[in-house]
């Protein structure tokens, strides 16, 4: 299966397991009729859980899904141009190496600032870099399902999904 048709499959299951969070955990985002704040990491976790059972029996069931994964071999995943280590909310990978790093995600909810999350995602798809992520999203939260934005990157540079080649 080609890249491009793989990781439109992946984001298919992407967007079920985020689908899965609006209908099983809304209150994590509404309670009593008012949104909530600061649910970013509970929520990530969720949609961590669902993606988790949507890819069994999937050809993406040998990866390793990982939620604050920060490590690249036994030293933190490290990025040009910051000197700090690096946790993605969520990653599919092989672990051990970076030969088959599949997809990185970053989740946002509420008007939290997206700027270092876009140039994280941009660096972790970089194919000059060391980790090329072949797909990263930024998912963006809203009260409800309908208003979840998604943005993609590739090869560190924004894309529409069918574009990939």
């Amino acid at each position: 299966m080609g890249y491009s048709i793989k990781l439109c499959e992946i984001v298919k299951i992407l967007k079920v397991s985020v689908k899965e969070l609006y209908s099983k955990d809304g209150k994590l985002l509404i309670l009593d009729g008012k949104p909530r704040n600061g649910m970013e990491q509970a929520c990530a976790f969720r949609i961590g859980h669902y993606f988790c059972n949507n890819v069994k029996d999937t050809e993406f069931q040998s990866y390793d899904i990982d939620m604050e994964y920060n490590k690249n071999s036994h030293l933190p995943k490290l990025l040009i141009g910051n000197e700090h280590g690096k946790r993605p909310d969520l990653i599919v990978h092989k672990r051990g190496h970076n030969k088959d790093n599949l997809l990185i995600v970053e989740f946002k909810h509420g008007g939290n600032e997206i700027d270092e999350d876009i140039f994280k995602l941009k660096r972790f798809t970089s194919p000059v870099d060391e980790y090329k992520y072949k797909l990263g999203v930024l998912i963006r939260l809203g009260n409800t399902f309908e208003s979840v934005n998604y943005q993609y990157f590739h090869k560190e540079k924004e894309v529409i999904l069918h574009e990939i080649r």
